[in-house]
């Protein structure tokens, strides 16, 4: 069996960013690709609501995002053997390695698709979800993090009549914020009707959707069962390292692979992590770190192989707290920007001492100018949040952050070896 190289697991934007910063370091690259499409998952909490937009944030076409010079395999992996340095997949040969970058992210079920799942079995998946929604009269969503906000908002913003809940387990929302955001995040939740229920769960079975209507029991909280149509888990259950899980001592008991401050695993030093160790990612915007550990891995690889000293992973980011709260996208929905995670030239094009909006055109062309543009950005000394920001923030996912992290050829027309 010949050495595939630096293998790299994953799927997403820190596998996109792996490949790439260790093919400008000449490196020998083999890709792991979980699904043959490539998905912005980020737009995940909108598509799942609204099926119909689902294509827009695919690329069908795997070889459109192809790297030149890399050889790349479609499937699951099902075991990785560190020992071996081997990896094996449901389908495909087993390949061997020098070094492995996992960037594999972590479970988030339906708003992540299933390493494994076909371009039609996925796109089946979105659109069985999306008409169980619109059937529901009550929606509950486990996890009151940014995930759980920003699904709970878009099931609420497309459906004004259905009952939303969002479970959280210590009855607080965003409790990683202060208690004063938590305070603003939640009057808003109160005036677009969205409960919060505090309470636990058990059984572990309720770590998968539920698209059918049944009941579950909670303890130390408001209820001791809750009754539901539909029951989507959004939050991370960790990293995607079960096919590690015959291997001793590599990661722990949250699936994190056990690492060092050069993202490299501690019993393997061949191994190394992106975003799915125990050097987690603690500054945002998140894709940006991710993005910043890919690069960290590629030149410890680099590193590593030609017997050169590794460099520490510092991380830097923008801001230690999220730049916005989503609660929905589009009409009917709510955001709200942080300007403690704003950069200072942002700061100053958006005139946040004086309160206004974010995004918005720099001077001359002040947005409070232009008619209709207030709506979008806020008014002058008023807040930048509202119902205009979560109209804009989705367009421009689209058009700007997905593509500088690599993701090309979304929505574009799917080839029939793709549909297979």
């Amino acid at each position: 069996m010949a050495d595939a190289g630096v293998v790299v697991i994953g799927g997403g934007v820190a596998m996109l960013h792996a490949v790439q910063d260790s093919v400008k370091l000449k490196q020998k690259v083999t890709a792991v690709q979980g699904n043959p499409f490539l998905e912005w998952n980020l737009a995940g909490c909108y598509f799942l609501v609204h099926p119909e937009c689902h294509k827009e944030w695919i690329c069908p076409n795997p070889d459109v995002n192809a790297q030149k010079g890399v050889d790349y395999v479609y499937d699951k992996v099902t075991e990785v053997d560190p020992v071996a340095k081997k990896v094996k997949f449901a389908s495909s040969p087993e390949i061997s390695y020098s070094a492995l970058i996992v960037a594999t992210g972590s479970r988030l079920p339906l708003v992540i698709a299933t390493p494994g799942q076909t371009l039609v079995e996925r796109m089946d998946e979105v659109k069985h979800l999306g008409q169980v929604i619109s059937l529901a009269k009550t929606v509950v969503i486990s996890g009151a993090g940014l995930v759980g906000l920003e699904m709970a908002g878009n099931v609420r913003a497309t459906y004004p009549d259905t009952r939303v809940i969002l479970l959280s387990r210590d009855g607080k929302v965003i409790s990683f914020h202060t208690d004063a955001w938590q305070q603003k995040v939640k009057a808003q939740l109160d005036k677009m009707k969205i409960e919060v229920i505090k309470g636990s769960i058990s059984d572990p079975s309720y770590m998968d959707p539920k698209l059918s209507p049944g009941k579950v029991e909670l303890s130390g909280g408001d209820l001791a069962v809750l009754e539901y149509d539909v029951f989507l888990p959004c939050f991370s259950q960790g990293p995607n390292t079960d096919f590690f899980s015959g291997a001793e001592g590599v990661i722990n008991e949250r699936k994190q692979i056990i690492a060092n401050e050069f993202l490299q695993s501690t019993k393997h030093p061949e191994i190394f992590a992106v975003g799915t160790s125990t050097v987690t990612i603690k500054r945002h915007p998140n894709s940006m770190t991710t993005a910043e550990q890919a690069n960290t891995c590629a030149k410890n690889v680099a590193n590593f192989l030609a017997g050169r000293p590794l460099v520490k992973h510092k991380e830097k980011g923008m801001a230690a707290m999220p730049m916005n709260i989503k609660i929905g996208h589009g009409k009917g929905a709510f955001m709200f920007w942080d300007p403690a995670g704003v950069p200072p030239p942002a700061k100053c094009c958006c005139c946040l001492p004086c309160g206004g909006g974010f995004p918005f055109c720099p001077p001359p062309c002040c947005w409070c100018c232009l008619a209709g543009c207030t709506r979008c950005y806020g008014s002058c000394c008023n807040n930048y949040e509202g119902e205009g920001p979560a109209l804009i923030s989705l367009p421009l996912e689209q058009k700007v952050f997905s593509g500088s992290h690599g993701y090309k050829g979304m929505g574009s027309a799917p080839k029939q070896a793709s549909m297979s």
